[in-house]
């Protein structure tokens, strides 16, 4: 565990079980982990944990409704959405966790079903959904996204932004605000780490920062690659 304020590595409990392809993200303090594949199992599963760094302990959380792997999550308040993902195809359903009344519910469906997209929080309780992998209709297997959907989880779509350069999934996204590296003037906008282009050409992996500058009312820009980004062992944990 990296505690960031002090760039220093601490000692944590394993996880549960070995995962992957599994959905995580920070809820109410906690951290959890839903779904993916467990071990070398070639199964699905429904398990949720959430770590609780005060106690440094993991607990179990009510399980999925059903078996769910490579989903988007974001928290916001004391909700945790699952976007998308993999069933037996590509998935349009979003879960929602309430970390209050500890359960699971179907909310509105997305427009496109997709697995391996991000998303961020957006304002007034909605989502920013960007790109992913989705089912071509005529059979002949998946082809990714380039398009930036917003999601209620009310109503479902609410409206788009300005699509990526690329088709991309696997990828990482993030919303910043305020000034910062880069950002001297502190505009809101999108983010993305991306690994793959639409042609499953690898694009430096992990090393194309790729930013949306969205203006005030966060509603319009224009994607913008930023420089080649190189990265440094100082102040992270890293395995000896």
């Amino acid at each position: 565990m990296f505690k960031s304020d002090e760039t220093t590595c601490l000692s944590s409990v394993s996880l549960p079980f070995t995962m992957y392809d599994h959905m995580a993200a920070t809820l109410m303090g906690m951290v959890v982990l839903c779904g993916g594949f467990t071990g070398t199992s070639q199964f699905v599963t429904t398990k949720c944990n959430g770590f609780n760094p005060k106690f440094n302990l993991w607990m179990p959380l009510p399980d999925l409704p059903f078996p769910l792997r490579d989903a988007a999550p974001v928290s916001i308040g004391s909700n945790l959405f699952l976007l998308g993902g993999w069933t037996s195809s590509p998935s349009g359903l979003v879960l929602k966790y309430d970390g209050i009344k500890e359960n699971w519910s179907l909310m509105a469906n997305l427009t496109t079903p997709r697995y391996s997209t991000c998303a961020v929080p957006w304002t007034g309780g909605k989502i920013v959904v960007l790109g992913g992998s989705h089912e071509q209709l005529n059979g002949q297997g998946t082809v990714d996204l380039n398009t930036v959907d917003i999601y209620d989880p009310t109503i479902g779509n609410a409206g788009s932004l300005p699509s990526m350069k690329f088709a991309r999934r696997h990828h990482a996204c993030q919303l910043t605000t305020g000034p910062g590296p880069g950002n001297p003037r502190g505009i809101d906008r999108l983010e993305l780490l991306t690994t793959i282009d639409q042609d499953n050409d690898l694009l430096q992996a992990l090393l194309l920062l790729e930013a949306l500058a969205m203006g005030s009312k966060r509603s319009s820009g224009q994607w913008n690659f930023w420089p080649w980004t190189t990265w440094s062992k100082d102040g992270q944990c890293w395995p000896t």
